[in-house]
């Protein structure tokens, strides 16, 4: 747990690189903001408003795609659309720091705090997002 609080506080830091698609849109994986000075493409997305944004792991190897879902009081979840191919791995909630929603037949990241911000919960999805990669090539838990 402390070297996922280390990771969590480098991350803090760190502006991820982003894309904005529209809930239809289709993502486009060669039309990635790499300035980390602007890190979206369309700005214009209000931070309140529910929003789809597709993360580029930090070493450029995979991209996934996320709905950021505003919860009202409980705060922000960070549902993961993309699908994950742990290979061997296990794929249990507990392993991959996932939990099913049943209703919307999706699974988010599973964050022990209340997220209250948006950019918080971006944060959250692309520290989920490299440590879930490190799980699959190294088999070292989230």
């Amino acid at each position: 747990m402390e070297e996922l609080s280390r990771w969590w506080q480098r991350f803090l830091g760190r502006i991820p690189q982003w894309q904005k698609s529209g809930l239809d849109a289709q993502p486009s994986i060669n039309s990635y903001q790499t300035n980390s000075e602007v890190p979206f493409m369309n700005n214009s997305i209000p931070e309140t408003a529910d929003e789809r944004a597709q993360y580029r792991t930090s070493d450029g190897s995979h991209d996934i795609l996320f709905w950021f879902r505003s919860c009202g009081a409980s705060g922000w979840q960070a549902y993961i659309m993309s699908e994950i191919n742990y290979q061997n791995r296990d794929t249990s909630s507990h392993a991959t720091h996932r939990i099913y929603d049943s209703e919307l037949n999706l699974h988010y990241v599973c964050w022990s705090q209340r997220i209250s911000t948006k950019a918080q919960c971006k944060s959250i999805a692309a520290l989920w997002s490299d440590k879930t990669l490190e799980y699959i090539r190294t088999g070292r838990p989230i």
